[in-house]
């Protein structure tokens, strides 16, 4: 005779045989057939129950329903998310300077690894960080005031095609009432003042990248420490670090990528408004590698302008071809191929990646765009992956669906 409880915590006595199947016990409370329940690792011919228990998480009181805790949870992360948009100004240049410095963390790590003193790694990976930052954001203002000091060249020619169009609908018997009240709305005169406008709050909002150079300055002075850091917090909370670990790997691998695929629409873009001959194109080649690093979407910002400067400058013929070429390569490699390899990069499919883009840009605004994948990377690896509660979501939203170390329990 041998007491036992099972895993659905009912209590009996039963009798086994030596054919292994058990008989009611004492009290008259059946129990399961012994080849039913759960083997104990390591014996021998034991195959893992796919059976899993039902009931709360371990840990839930039983008294609170499950639907309430959902409730609660839910109200959590809407007060979350509230509070992030109200300090958008903050988190969000901050977490890029955060994901610059760990994209460049490897050139410290790797030159210590080769004996070189801690304070002249760090010197080193500071100049690299600072020269690409530099670099970028002059490449930016140059080619935003290119396309601001350019624009009042193309307004000539931009009411001619105008009058040319409400020409042509009224010949074709549309009312001059309508079209005097169209013309009024899209005045040519307003669309370019408001186009101006957007493209000066987006060079202003280079504003932010003040608080983000700061926040690499700091963590460039921290970074000396962290592998010790890390170290030490480990020893009490593994899973955590690890979770740290796999985002930032996640954030390089991601960083990396995508610089390989703007490096390479860059270049072809260029080639494509070589040959067609359309103005300002260093303007389109740096737009087209900045926005290489908006998943999805980003084409659509890199193809439009050209288009609209070919279509004045060139004719719509010109801008037919440049719209041709650009949705075979822009749009085909940049819409779909690069989204597929940068979710890959931090552990998400494209779906994921798509929602998380819409997701951070009305969180963040602008910026979120920028850094939507990292931060789902972020919350994936925090939130999800680091809790064996949650880690069955990864089959869910990562592209090699998994559910290892996973907690049984639902």
């Amino acid at each position: 005779m041998q007491s036992d409880q099972d895993q659905f915590g009912t209590a009996g006595t039963s009798s086994q045989d030596d054919t292994g199947r058990t008989s009611p016990g004492v009290g008259g409370a059946a129990t399961a057939r012994a080849e039913d329940r759960p083997k104990k690792a390591g014996s021998s011919g034991a195959t893992r129950s796919t059976s899993v228990a039902q009931g709360p998480f371990r840990g839930q009181p039983r008294w609170l329903p499950r639907m309430s805790v959902i409730f609660i949870a839910m109200i959590g992360i809407a007060g979350s998310i509230w509070l992030f948009r109200q300090l958008s100004w903050l988190l969000a240049p901050v977490f890029l300077g955060l994901n610059l410095v760990i994209a460049f963390y490897p050139i410290y790590s790797g030159l210590t690894r080769r004996k070189w003193p801690r304070a002249l790694a760090a010197i080193v990976m500071a100049l690299a960080l600072l020269s690409v930052v530099i670099l970028a954001v002059a490449s930016m203002a140059w080619a935003v005031g290119t396309l601001i000091g350019a624009i009042p060249s193309y307004v000539p020619r931009i009411q001619a095609m105008y009058g040319d169009l409400m020409q042509f609908l009224v010949q074709h018997h549309i009312s001059a009432d309508a079209v005097s009240g169209f013309y009024s709305r899209i005045d040519p005169n307003n669309v370019l003042s408001a186009l101006t406008g957007v493209l000066g709050s987006i060079s202003g909002s280079i504003g932010a990248g003040t608080v983000a150079l700061t926040t690499i300055l700091m963590l460039l002075v921290d970074s000396v420490g962290w592998k010790r850091r890390l170290g030490m917090v480990e020893v009490g909370h593994p899973r955590a670090i690890g979770a740290i670990r796999d985002f930032a790997h996640g954030t390089r691998r991601y960083w990396l990528v995508s610089m390989v695929f703007g490096a390479i629409m860059a270049g072809l873009n260029a080639i494509e408004l070589k040959i067609l001959n359309v103005p300002l194109m260093g303007v389109w080649v740096v737009l087209t590698f900045i926005t290489t690093f908006i998943p999805s979407v980003g084409f659509f910002f890199a193809m439009v302008p050209p288009v609209i400067v070919a279509l004045v400058v060139n004719g719509w013929q010109n801008a037919l071809w440049l719209m041709a070429i650009y949705f075979v390569t822009t749009w085909i490699v940049q819409g779909f191929f690069q989204p597929k390899f940068t979710g890959n990069a931090v552990g998400v499919n494209i779906t994921t990646s798509f929602i998380s883009l819409l997701f951070w840009a009305w969180v963040f605004g602008p910026l979120g765009a920028l850094i939507a994948l990292p931060a789902t990377q972020l919350v994936k690896s925090l939130v999800l992956d680091a809790d064996p509660k949650s880690r069955w979501v990864s089959a869910l939203i990562a592209p090699e669906p998994s559910v290892v170390g996973a907690d049984p329990q639902t």
